[in-house]
């Protein structure tokens, strides 16, 4: 299937029927519009929480072999969906996809909530998220954090951090005290409502702006209770 990312930027995506949202164009455009308007050729992203890979695949195109994408995904079906549509566009060269959960901490076991099989859609560490959703059946991954991995990988440069792991970014960005200070990157991420700012708590401590894809400043005392995407730069 042929995906529609920007125009002029298309790319064969392998999706299961399950996936059928994802055939439509416009699918999460605000976002894919501002990582197309962003990323640059040699660019280092950090895509975590990838799901099946569509935008593991479209910053792939973006950052070309001079960059790299790391891709964080703890879902195994999503993880082969992922790897399949990143091997079609020719991109394995400078994609990586680990199947690992990223939280505060590295090593260890981490249990995260899923939807129940044949599809896997999304994975939640936070149990509270789990329950007002779909998100039912228990899994147990191994976890690490993004300093360890930036450390054992020996990444000298971070420009993006792309992060949707449906309530668990507050943990992820714990794991991750060193790279906004040392990197200074832009970070795009999905927030849950309350449930969620503690993660744009944790970027304003760093010294980040943060900002709706739409351009509307936003902070953690006045984010709406609603799961939204936003755009958090340093100042």
């Amino acid at each position: 299937m042929s995906v529609s990312f920007a125009p002029g930027l298309r790319a064969r995506m392998l999706l299961p029927e399950g996936y059928y949202y994802i055939y439509y164009e416009g699918y999460e455009a605000g976002p894919v519009a501002w990582i197309a308007g962003n990323l640059e050729p040699d660019h280092v992203c950090l895509d975590v929480g990838g799901h099946i890979g569509v935008y593991a695949v479209l910053m792939g195109m973006l950052v070309g072999p001079s960059g790299r994408v790391h891709v964080f995904e703890p879902l195994p079906f999503n993880v082969q969906i992922a790897r399949q549509s990143v091997e079609a566009n020719g991109l394995s060269g400078w994609v990586s996809i680990e199947r690992v959960a990223i939280v505060e901490t590295d090593g260890g076991v981490v249990a995260l909530y899923t939807a129940e099989q044949p599809f896997y859609s999304g994975a939640s560490a936070r149990a509270e998220v789990a329950r007002l959703g779909t998100l039912r059946q228990r899994l147990e991954v191994r976890g690490t954090s993004l300093d360890a991995f930036v450390e054992a990988v020996g990444l000298s440069r971070v420009d993006l951090i792309k992060m949707d792991i449906e309530g668990g970014e507050e943990r992820a960005l714990r794991g991750a005290v060193e790279i906004p200070d040392r990197f200074s990157p832009q970070i795009l991420l999905e927030v849950h409502g309350h449930v969620g700012v503690g993660a744009l708590r944790f970027l304003e401590q760093k010294g980040y702006r943060t900002s709706l894809v739409s351009g509307e400043l936003v902070s953690s005392e006045d984010f709406p209770d609603q799961v939204l995407h936003v755009i958090s730069v340093p100042l």
